[in-house]
Protein backbone atom coordinates (compact mmCIF):
# COMPACT_ATOMS: atom_id res chain seq x y z
CA UNK A 1 0.00 0.00 0.00
CA UNK A 2 1.33 3.45 -0.95
CA UNK A 3 1.17 6.68 1.01
CA UNK A 4 -2.36 7.31 -0.25
CA UNK A 5 -4.82 4.75 -1.60
CA UNK A 6 -8.30 5.38 -2.99
CA UNK A 7 -10.59 2.42 -3.53
CA UNK A 8 -13.75 2.69 -5.64
CA UNK A 9 -14.68 6.23 -4.62
CA UNK A 10 -18.08 7.36 -5.92
CA UNK A 11 -19.61 10.81 -5.40
CA UNK A 12 -23.15 11.98 -6.19
CA UNK A 13 -24.88 15.37 -6.11
CA UNK A 14 -28.64 15.81 -6.25
CA UNK A 15 -29.14 12.21 -7.25
CA UNK A 16 -26.64 12.44 -10.12
CA UNK A 17 -23.40 10.49 -9.83
CA UNK A 18 -20.45 12.64 -10.93
CA UNK A 19 -17.64 10.27 -9.94
CA UNK A 20 -17.76 6.48 -10.33
CA UNK A 21 -15.46 3.82 -8.82
CA UNK A 22 -12.36 6.04 -8.75
CA UNK A 23 -9.26 4.10 -7.63
CA UNK A 24 -5.57 5.03 -7.58
CA UNK A 25 -2.57 5.22 -5.26
CA UNK A 26 0.18 7.75 -4.60
CA UNK A 27 3.60 6.78 -3.27
CA UNK A 28 5.38 8.65 -0.48
CA UNK A 29 7.20 11.71 -1.84
CA UNK A 30 5.47 11.50 -5.22
CA UNK A 31 3.96 14.49 -7.04
CA UNK A 32 0.82 13.36 -8.88
CA UNK A 33 -1.59 15.51 -10.89
CA UNK A 34 -5.20 14.77 -11.76
CA UNK A 35 -6.30 16.43 -14.99
CA UNK A 36 -9.94 16.76 -15.84
CA UNK A 37 -12.56 19.11 -17.29
CA UNK A 38 -14.64 21.43 -15.13
CA UNK A 39 -17.41 19.66 -13.24
CA UNK A 40 -15.89 16.18 -13.30
CA UNK A 41 -15.46 15.98 -9.52
CA UNK A 42 -11.77 16.86 -9.12
CA UNK A 43 -12.25 19.26 -6.21
CA UNK A 44 -14.81 16.97 -4.59
CA UNK A 45 -12.30 14.14 -4.74
CA UNK A 46 -9.76 16.24 -2.81
CA UNK A 47 -12.46 17.06 -0.24
CA UNK A 48 -13.10 13.33 0.25
CA UNK A 49 -9.38 12.72 0.79
CA UNK A 50 -9.22 15.65 3.23
CA UNK A 51 -12.19 14.24 5.12
CA UNK A 52 -14.44 17.27 4.63
CA UNK A 53 -16.84 15.44 2.27
CA UNK A 54 -18.27 11.96 2.61
CA UNK A 55 -18.15 9.76 -0.48
CA UNK A 56 -21.24 7.86 -1.58
CA UNK A 57 -19.15 4.69 -1.49
CA UNK A 58 -15.52 3.56 -1.41
CA UNK A 59 -12.67 4.19 1.00
CA UNK A 60 -9.56 6.34 1.41
CA UNK A 61 -6.41 5.00 3.11
CA UNK A 62 -3.50 7.08 4.34
CA UNK A 63 -0.40 5.29 5.63
CA UNK A 64 -2.43 2.10 5.89
CA UNK A 65 -5.17 3.67 8.01
CA UNK A 66 -8.65 4.39 6.74
CA UNK A 67 -9.50 8.10 6.60
CA UNK A 68 -12.64 8.85 8.62
CA UNK A 69 -13.22 12.58 8.91
CA UNK A 70 -10.79 15.50 9.01
CA UNK A 71 -7.17 14.60 9.77
CA UNK A 72 -4.15 16.73 10.66
CA UNK A 73 -2.14 14.36 8.43
CA UNK A 74 -3.63 16.07 5.35
CA UNK A 75 -3.38 19.73 4.27
CA UNK A 76 -5.77 21.03 1.61
CA UNK A 77 -4.85 24.25 -0.21
CA UNK A 78 -7.85 25.58 -2.16
CA UNK A 79 -7.84 27.68 -5.32
CA UNK A 80 -8.46 30.91 -3.37
CA UNK A 81 -5.64 31.90 -1.01
CA UNK A 82 -8.11 32.55 1.88
CA UNK A 83 -5.71 34.97 3.58
CA UNK A 84 -7.42 36.91 6.37
CA UNK A 85 -7.29 40.63 5.43
CA UNK A 86 -6.96 41.84 9.04
CA UNK A 87 -3.84 39.73 9.69
CA UNK A 88 -0.29 40.41 8.51
CA UNK A 89 1.51 37.97 6.21
CA UNK A 90 3.36 36.45 9.17
CA UNK A 91 0.20 36.07 11.22
CA UNK A 92 -1.61 34.50 8.26
CA UNK A 93 1.06 31.91 7.57
CA UNK A 94 1.23 31.02 11.29
CA UNK A 95 -2.52 30.56 11.65
CA UNK A 96 -2.17 26.80 12.26
CA UNK A 97 0.00 27.45 15.31
CA UNK A 98 -2.46 29.97 16.70
CA UNK A 99 -5.32 27.47 16.40
CA UNK A 100 -3.55 24.23 17.34
CA UNK A 101 -0.71 25.46 19.55
CA UNK A 102 3.04 25.79 19.03
CA UNK A 103 2.78 29.34 17.70
CA UNK A 104 6.25 30.44 18.84
CA UNK A 105 8.02 27.58 17.02
CA UNK A 106 5.88 28.06 13.94
CA UNK A 107 6.73 31.77 13.79
CA UNK A 108 10.44 30.90 14.01
CA UNK A 109 10.04 28.37 11.18
CA UNK A 110 8.11 30.92 9.12
CA UNK A 111 10.84 33.54 9.51
CA UNK A 112 13.45 31.03 8.32
CA UNK A 113 11.40 30.29 5.18
CA UNK A 114 10.25 33.77 4.14
CA UNK A 115 13.13 34.24 1.70
CA UNK A 116 12.65 30.81 0.10
CA UNK A 117 8.99 31.64 -0.48
CA UNK A 118 9.78 35.09 -1.90
CA UNK A 119 8.26 36.95 1.05
CA UNK A 120 11.30 38.33 2.84
CA UNK A 121 10.58 41.89 4.00
CA UNK A 122 6.82 41.45 3.62
CA UNK A 123 6.07 39.75 6.93
CA UNK A 124 4.35 42.85 8.37
CA UNK A 125 2.38 43.63 5.20
CA UNK A 126 -1.31 42.88 4.81
CA UNK A 127 -2.80 40.68 2.03
CA UNK A 128 -4.28 43.64 0.16
CA UNK A 129 -0.76 45.04 -0.22
CA UNK A 130 0.50 41.95 -2.07
CA UNK A 131 0.35 40.85 -5.71
CA UNK A 132 -1.62 37.74 -6.65
CA UNK A 133 1.55 35.67 -6.90
CA UNK A 134 2.77 36.81 -3.49
CA UNK A 135 -0.57 35.98 -1.92
CA UNK A 136 -0.34 32.47 -3.35
CA UNK A 137 3.20 32.06 -2.03
CA UNK A 138 1.97 33.13 1.41
CA UNK A 139 -0.80 30.55 1.18
CA UNK A 140 1.79 27.93 0.16
CA UNK A 141 3.98 28.80 3.13
CA UNK A 142 1.00 28.50 5.45
CA UNK A 143 0.29 25.05 3.98
CA UNK A 144 3.95 24.01 4.12
CA UNK A 145 4.14 24.91 7.83
CA UNK A 146 1.31 22.51 8.65
CA UNK A 147 2.79 19.27 10.04
CA UNK A 148 1.24 16.93 7.48
CA UNK A 149 2.93 14.69 4.93
CA UNK A 150 0.18 14.91 2.30
CA UNK A 151 -0.45 18.23 0.53
CA UNK A 152 -3.56 18.57 -1.63
CA UNK A 153 -3.54 21.43 -4.15
CA UNK A 154 -6.87 22.44 -5.70
CA UNK A 155 -6.00 24.42 -8.85
CA UNK A 156 -3.91 26.89 -6.82
CA UNK A 157 -2.85 28.99 -9.84
CA UNK A 158 -6.12 29.04 -11.81
CA UNK A 159 -7.07 32.59 -10.77
CA UNK A 160 -3.71 34.10 -11.76
CA UNK A 161 -2.84 35.75 -15.07
CA UNK A 162 -0.80 33.68 -17.56
CA UNK A 163 2.60 35.24 -16.77
CA UNK A 164 2.17 35.04 -12.99
CA UNK A 165 0.83 31.48 -13.28
CA UNK A 166 3.93 30.35 -15.17
CA UNK A 167 6.17 32.10 -12.65
CA UNK A 168 4.39 30.27 -9.83
CA UNK A 169 4.73 26.94 -11.64
CA UNK A 170 8.49 27.56 -12.07
CA UNK A 171 8.72 28.46 -8.39
CA UNK A 172 6.87 25.31 -7.26
CA UNK A 173 8.97 23.12 -9.57
CA UNK A 174 12.16 24.35 -7.90
CA UNK A 175 10.59 24.10 -4.44
CA UNK A 176 9.43 20.47 -4.77
CA UNK A 177 12.44 18.82 -3.17
CA UNK A 178 12.60 21.35 -0.34
CA UNK A 179 8.94 20.74 0.50
CA UNK A 180 9.61 17.02 0.98
CA UNK A 181 5.89 16.25 0.78
CA UNK A 182 3.64 13.87 -1.05
CA UNK A 183 1.60 16.16 -3.33
CA UNK A 184 -1.67 15.62 -5.18
CA UNK A 185 -2.62 18.46 -7.55
CA UNK A 186 -5.89 18.80 -9.45
CA UNK A 187 -5.90 20.99 -12.54
CA UNK A 188 -7.49 21.38 -15.97
CA UNK A 189 -4.14 22.58 -17.39
CA UNK A 190 -2.27 19.78 -19.21
CA UNK A 191 0.96 21.80 -19.43
CA UNK A 192 0.90 22.50 -15.69
CA UNK A 193 0.36 18.83 -14.86
CA UNK A 194 3.21 17.63 -17.09
CA UNK A 195 5.59 20.35 -15.93
CA UNK A 196 5.20 19.61 -12.22
CA UNK A 197 4.36 15.93 -11.90
CA UNK A 198 5.86 12.47 -11.71
CA UNK A 199 2.57 11.05 -12.95
CA UNK A 200 -0.55 12.49 -14.58
CA UNK A 201 -3.93 10.83 -14.05
CA UNK A 202 -6.77 11.66 -16.42
CA UNK A 203 -10.23 11.97 -14.86
CA UNK A 204 -12.95 12.05 -17.52
CA UNK A 205 -16.38 10.81 -18.54
CA UNK A 206 -19.85 11.16 -17.06
CA UNK A 207 -19.77 9.87 -14.42
CA UNK A 208 -16.03 10.45 -14.28
CA UNK A 209 -13.37 7.90 -13.43
CA UNK A 210 -9.61 7.52 -13.98
CA UNK A 211 -9.31 6.86 -17.73
CA UNK A 212 -5.53 6.90 -18.22
CA UNK A 213 -2.18 7.35 -16.50
CA UNK A 214 0.95 9.00 -17.90
CA UNK A 215 4.43 8.86 -16.40
CA UNK A 216 6.65 11.93 -16.80
CA UNK A 217 10.23 10.67 -16.58
CA UNK A 218 12.24 13.82 -17.27
CA UNK A 219 14.03 15.04 -14.14
CA UNK A 220 15.44 18.32 -15.50
CA UNK A 221 12.56 20.42 -16.84
CA UNK A 222 12.22 23.88 -18.33
CA UNK A 223 9.85 25.69 -20.66
CA UNK A 224 11.74 24.57 -23.77
CA UNK A 225 11.41 20.94 -22.68
CA UNK A 226 7.70 21.44 -22.05
CA UNK A 227 7.13 22.86 -25.53
CA UNK A 228 8.70 19.74 -27.06
CA UNK A 229 6.30 17.32 -25.37
CA UNK A 230 3.68 17.53 -28.11
CA UNK A 231 2.94 13.81 -28.41
CA UNK A 232 2.31 13.24 -24.71
CA UNK A 233 0.14 16.35 -24.61
CA UNK A 234 -1.89 14.94 -27.55
CA UNK A 235 -2.24 11.62 -25.73
CA UNK A 236 -3.46 13.27 -22.52
CA UNK A 237 -5.91 15.42 -24.48
CA UNK A 238 -7.18 12.33 -26.34
CA UNK A 239 -7.73 10.56 -23.02
CA UNK A 240 -9.69 13.56 -21.76
CA UNK A 241 -11.88 13.39 -24.87
CA UNK A 242 -12.28 9.62 -24.57
CA UNK A 243 -10.42 8.98 -27.82
CA UNK A 244 -7.40 7.10 -26.45
CA UNK A 245 -7.53 3.30 -26.61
Amino acid sequence: MGKLLLEDISIAYGGERVLQDCSFSVEKGEFVSIVGPSGCGKSSLLSVIAGTLAAESGSVWLDGKRVCGISTDVTLMPQDDLLLPWLTVLDNVCLYGKIHGGLQKLRADAMKNLQTFGLSGYETRYPQELSGGMRQRAAFLRSALCPSDLLLLDEPFASLDVITREEMQDWLLHLRQRLGRTVLLVTHDIDEAMYLSDRVLVLAGRPAKIRAEFIVKEETRNRSWLMEQTQQKRDIYAALKGELE
